[in-house]
């Protein structure tokens, strides 16, 4: 079926956002795209794989705690079901402490079944993100 590993999309968003505990991850701008057809963007925050295929979907960004013993994280929602197993977080001691945290998970498309994929706050309070990286491959 052609190549074996094609970045659909990368999306790049270096401004700093400040999002609610539950609310919708700003994605930022496309960097790349190739792979025409497979994918549609809103502009926003959500990227809809559109054909079907096996997608790896990787995820990092920096997060900023906004309190003290923070939980702080993202997970991909799923046509907007927050999925319980694809998310990643970590706990943040100090106020204003950085962790960086990566999310790898692949998405399997059958049929004519578009999946909207949206990245939330999965963490306790308002968490500040820094340099969201979504990369989106093709794998078959």
């Amino acid at each position: 079926k052609g190549n074996n590993t094609m970045r659909s999309i990368e999306l790049i968003n270096s401004a700093s956002q400040t999002i609610a505990s539950g609310g919708k991850i700003a994605l930022g701008n496309v960097n790349i795209k190739n792979c025409h057809g497979a994918f549609s963007y809103n502009g926003t925050d959500t990227i809809t794989l559109v054909q079907s295929g096996i997608y790896q979907v990787i995820i990092k960004s920096n997060v900023v705690s906004t309190v003290a013993d923070q939980t702080v994280g993202y997970a991909i929602a799923y046509n907007g079901t927050v999925s319980t197993i694809a998310n990643t977080g970590a706990v943040i001691t100090d106020v204003g402490g950085v962790s960086t945290l990566t999310l790898s998970k692949q998405v399997k498309i059958c049929g004519n079944n578009p999946i909207s994929l949206t990245l939330v706050n999965s963490g306790t309070a308002s968490t500040t993100y820094q340099n969201v990286i979504v990369d989106i491959f093709r794998m078959d």
